[in-house]
Order: C-alpha cells, then sequence, then structure tokens
C-alpha cells in the first residue's frame, strides 16, 4: 500500500515538474466553413507533380514561420496566422489534381490546405536536385 502511494506521489511531482506545451501535441482545429469545394484533406501526387508544384508555387509567396508549435503534418489544421493564397491557374492547368485548394509556404515547405476545413492535404519539401 505504501508502494502505490510513494508511486502515485512520484508521478504528481513528475507531472508538475514537465512543463506542458499543448500547442506542439494537440493539432489545430477549426469549423468547417459552408463553402463547398471538391477539396479533400489528401492529396497523393507523382513526383513529377509535386516538382512541378514546387518550382511554381514556391517563388509565389513569401516564406513564412507560421506561429510556435505550429508543425506542417498532413491532417492537421492549419492556423489563422498562416497566409493562405488559391492556387494560380496554371499550376491548376499543370496538376489538375491542385486546382481546389489553397496553398502556403511555411519553413520552406509548401502546404497544400483544403479551404472548406483549413486541414493540409500535402506537404511538399524542395525536391534533392533543387536544393541548392
Amino acid at each position: 500500500m505504501k508502494q502505490r502511494i510513494l508511486l502515485a506521489a512520484l508521478a504528481a511531482l513528475l507531472m508538475l515538474s514537465v512543463p506542458s506545451v499543448p500547442a506542439i501535441a494537440l493539432p489545430y482545429q477549426y469549423r468547417h466553413s459552408t463553402v463547398t469545394s471538391s477539396a479533400r484533406d489528401l492529396v497523393l501526387l507523382t513526383r513529377r507533380q509535386r516538382r512541378i508544384a514546387w518550382r511554381q508555387l514556391h517563388r509565389e509567396v513569401r516564406s513564412q514561420y507560421g506561429p510556435p508549435g505550429f508543425a506542417a503534418i498532413i491532417g492537421w489544421g492549419v492556423p489563422p496566422a498562416v497566409a493562405l493564397e488559391p492556387i494560380p491557374a496554371r499550376t491548376a492547368d499543370a496538376v489538375p489534381a491542385l486546382k481546389p485548394y489553397d496553398f502556403a509556404v511555411v519553413r520552406e515547405r509548401l502546404l497544400i490546405v483544403n479551404p472548406r476545413d483549413m486541414i493540409v492535404a500535402a506537404v511538399i519539401r524542395a525536391p534533392a536536385t533543387m536544393i541548392a
């Protein structure tokens, strides 16, 4: 019995000494809007399509750092501090799967975002041959 109490007290002390970081541990969540879109929360692109998207979009907007704790992870929400832009027509023509999406460049990663629910649908990094 004493051992259980000691373990419980030790666990409580340990939990109090560790700082909580909810911004990193929990994804950003948004309520669904009424905007209709054919966008989904996952975009699968070929290597060629990812290269085209990177080449055409990463220079369209300035790279953002994003708020503290924000991680560019597929399926997580994008916070309001990240400015999104619609996919330009020439990119949508080259990669039709991107047409219903918005995008942002955060920490040198191209985020493809569903505008309906603000969920990251794809994360595109610079192709290895393009990194200088």
